[in-house]
């Protein structure tokens, strides 16, 4: 189901599930990330779930919180996402390894058209995306596999209807892969995560 009109980059509380048949398929970038075959075939037929939970704190940073499900109910590890443009703590991530990342807002007329990965980013967004000039844009640093993605959530107009779209770019050295992750609007939280 399209993304309601309601459903903003200020509000993504909601059920949100990966539509396959219109992102981008995962293989070569999780090959870039060093994810075995046997791994990468089992990632590419499982269905993805996420409930995803916004709110700011008492000092007006947002947190997102994303509790996935694949396939058979499998639970992964909750994401926490602050939005302090900082480097978080490394964790463990059981298919990624030890990584860190940072979360922000991002002013789509910061992003330079003539680099190769914020000219990706920038491109292609809903004119409601456009006129705000933001995005939620992420950057995650492989401490053991040498890669790092980029990516920048917002809503795109695909096949007629508003959609919520996660897109990234992985670099390794001189290789690049790209993904986009479009999600169906399932309905909302049944109580606020």
């Amino acid at each position: 189901m399209a993304a309601p009109p309601t459903k903003t980059l200020d509000d993504l509380d909601g059920i949100w599930s990966l539509n396959k048949r219109l992102s981008d398929p995962f293989d070569e970038v999780l090959a870039l990330q060093g994810i075995g075959w046997i791994l990468r075939k089992a990632i590419g037929m499982a269905s993805t779930t996420e409930q995803i939970s916004q709110s700011k704190d008492e000092h007006g940073v947002e947190h997102i919180t994303i509790n996935q499900t694949i396939t058979g109910g499998i639970k992964t590890t909750p994401e926490h996402r602050v939005h302090t443009d900082t480097w978080g703590e490394e964790y463990s991530d059981p298919i990624f390894g030890q990584s860190r990342s940072r979360h922000r807002r991002v002013k789509i007329s910061s992003l330079r058209e003539d680099d190769l990965v914020e000219g990706l980013l920038k491109r292609g967004w809903t004119q409601d995306v456009l006129e705000s000039d933001e995005l939620i844009d992420g950057i995650v640093e492989s401490l053991n596999h040498g890669w790092v993605a980029r990516l920048t959530c917002g809503f795109e107009e695909i096949k007629g209807e508003r959609r919520f779209v996660r897109r990234t770019v992985v670099t390794k050295g001189d290789q690049e892969r790209h993904l986009k992750m479009v999600f169906d609007f399932k309905g909302p939280l049944s109580n606020k995560q």
